[in-house]
């Protein structure tokens, strides 16, 4: 507001001219929401920025909407103070106002604080990142339950980005962010911050420089192995070694070359006349007259062998 004066009785307001229409209108034009995530982010810090110029006068808006929002650019200008008040010291208002869509919780027992107008840039940012409301219900009954039962369907947004509306729509005031200035600078995308790494404590320890001199290397030459046949090495004969004889092992050997003499002949005269005894016998029995007993003289043959005395 620029300048207020009474004309004809009336109260005139001069305030600052806003071109660019309406937040509603910029959602509208950009299908309901805004076209990128910093550029919700940069008008809802802008929103804020005159919110805490508002609050720092005591005076609480009630009715913070996107209709309300006047756009001079892209920067966003509060206006429609028709429902505002002046904080005392009660918070309760026997009329409940406001766009319902927009409400706090406690807006809708006629209770008004400055966290009743940051749950209302909450509603706004929702709708600004995703395109739809919170809660929504036709029926004013319904829409009321919904408020204060259930919670936001979530949106697509980083996590602190999501914890950032989650706050702001809490359903009890000491949730959410006590000022418009805390929630302003939590908008601020959080970076990475690297930690420079503690350098370790100097350690001194005495050296000893050694000066050294470069030892040039000698080549190394290889000599050529000459191609020749393996050259066998002779092989010594292996030399027979004859024990020397005693007289007693010769005399030893020549007895028994005489007793296995001795034996032999013995073994053959007693051959020998047995062969002479069984000779007639076996004459006798090829004289026999028929020769079908010829068979029958063999066993005789074999009996009388049996009865010669050893």
């Amino acid at each position: 507001m620029l300048e207020a004066r009474l004309y004809d009785g009336q109260v005139v307001i001069a305030s600052e001219y806003a071109p660019d229409g309406s937040l509603q209108q910029w959602l509208k034009a950009h299908g309901g929401k805004a076209p990128t995530q910093e550029a919700a982010l940069e008008m809802t810090r802008g929103i804020l920025a005159g919110l805490a110029h508002l609050h720092s006068r005591r005076i609480v808006h009630r009715d913070l909407k996107p209709d309300n929002i006047l756009l001079k650019g892209t920067t966003p200008r509060l206006a429609d103070f028709g429902l505002s008040r002046v904080l005392r010291s009660t918070s309760m208002s026997a009329v409940v106002a406001g766009t319902p869509v927009y409400m706090a919780p406690e807006a809708f027992k006629g209770k008004r604080n400055p966290q009743t107008d940051l749950w209302s840039v909450g509603v706004m940012l929702y709708q600004m990142l995703s395109g739809r409301f919170p809660f929504l219900s036709n029926d004013k009954y319904e829409l009321y339950v919904r408020i204060i039962n259930d919670e936001p369907a979530p949106i697509e947004a980083p996590p602190w980005l999501q914890q950032i509306v989650a706050k702001a729509l809490g359903k009890n005031p000491t949730e959410r962010f006590q000022t418009a200035e805390e929630m302003s600078a939590a908008l601020v995308e959080p970076k990475i911050k690297l930690q420079p790494r503690p350098q370790p404590s100097p350690v001194y320890k005495q050296t000893v420089e050694i000066e050294t001199i470069p030892v040039k290397p000698k080549p190394h030459r290889v000599e050529p192995v000459p191609h020749s046949q393996p050259q066998l090495k002779p092989v010594a004969p292996k030399q027979v070694v004859v024990a020397p004889v005693s007289k007693q092992s010769i005399h030893l050997l020549m007895a028994s070359v005489v007793a296995t003499l001795i034996g032999i002949g013995g073994i053959s005269y007693v051959t020998f006349q047995r062969f002479n005894k069984v000779t007639p016998i076996v004459r006798d029995a090829v004289l026999l007259d028929h020769e079908d007993e010829f068979v029958e003289t063999k066993y005789n043959l074999n009996l009388v062998m049996r009865r010669i005395p050893s």
